[in-house]
């Protein structure tokens, strides 16, 4: 799955969404909420994190879209992305080599209620 399919699946959860900003923005990434000072779970691969993102946001937002879609707007303050680190060994002498790439999503959103 591409994040752009993943991101089509989340706000199929919803009955409208768009960009915009909030005061109070959720951060969700792969492997959950951000707990200040927590690295973020890093993914072997770019379609691992995807999928970790989306099931993170299908257990964030489990009350906002579980009986249906209606009267809820999923806000994207930070659109979702990929973020990718390159993780390095070094030796003894210092001497620092790449040792592989791990990933993650990380996103801001809020939900709000839709007046009718």
């Amino acid at each position: 799955m591409t994040l752009v399919q993943a991101i089509f699946e989340v706000q199929s959860w919803f009955a409208q969404w768009s960009a915009g900003v909030h005061q109070a923005p959720r951060q969700i990434l792969s492997g959950g909420e951000l707990v200040n000072g927590d690295m973020p779970a890093l993914y072997a691969s770019e379609e691992l994190a995807i999928d970790a993102w989306r099931d993170a946001m299908r257990k964030a937002t489990a009350s906002d879209h579980g009986k249906g879609k209606g009267g809820k707007k999923l806000i994207w303050v930070d659109a979702p992305r990929v973020e990718a680190f390159r993780i390095t060994i070094a030796d003894k002498g210092q001497t620092h080599r790449i040792a592989d790439d791990r990933y993650t999503v990380t996103c801001r959103f809020a939900i709000e209620s839709i007046d009718k």
